[in-house]
């Protein structure tokens, strides 16, 4: 991957992080299945996943169980780099087991439509893959 590829992707991740908290701004509180699923695309739910897993890292959202066993989003105000450096607040982090079976089983506890996340064009995608296969194998790799 190029300068400009590695760039993009940063570009495509903040795009991401934007609309996800865009949409937690919103709704307030979600639960997790309907933030993070794609129906159309177990790749896409990865993805999805792990743009949560980076605003939850920046202290931009929090996930909490609720007495039913969901799992629930919430947005949150970053804290600011004086909180951080004193130590006050900590960076946390996140790990989530999720496969193609699990997200099988999401597809069923998520209503058609219900799905947060816009699906994002797998044309633009599968021409950047062939730019990058184009130029991997022009470079010998």
């Amino acid at each position: 991957m190029d300068m400009a590829s590695a760039s993009e992707d940063k570009t495509d991740n903040e795009k991401n992080m934007a609309m996800m908290f865009d949409i937690l701004r919103r709704t307030r509180e979600v639960k997790l299945e309907n933030l993070i699923l794609n129906r159309n695309c177990f790749a896409q739910t990865v993805e999805n996943l792990l743009t949560l897993s980076y605003l939850i890292k920046d202290g931009r959202a929090e996930i909490k169980v609720d007495e039913d066993g969901c799992h629930l989003v919430f947005p949150r105000n970053a804290p600011n780099g004086d909180a951080i450096l004193s130590g006050e607040v900590s960076y946390s982090h996140f790990i989530f087991k999720f496969d193609f079976s699990d997200w099988k089983l999401m597809l069923k506890s998520v209503r058609v439509g219900e799905e947060l996340m816009p699906h994002r064009n797998e044309v633009d995608e599968a021409s950047d893959a062939q730019s990058d296969f184009e130029h991997d194998k022009h470079e010998g790799g």
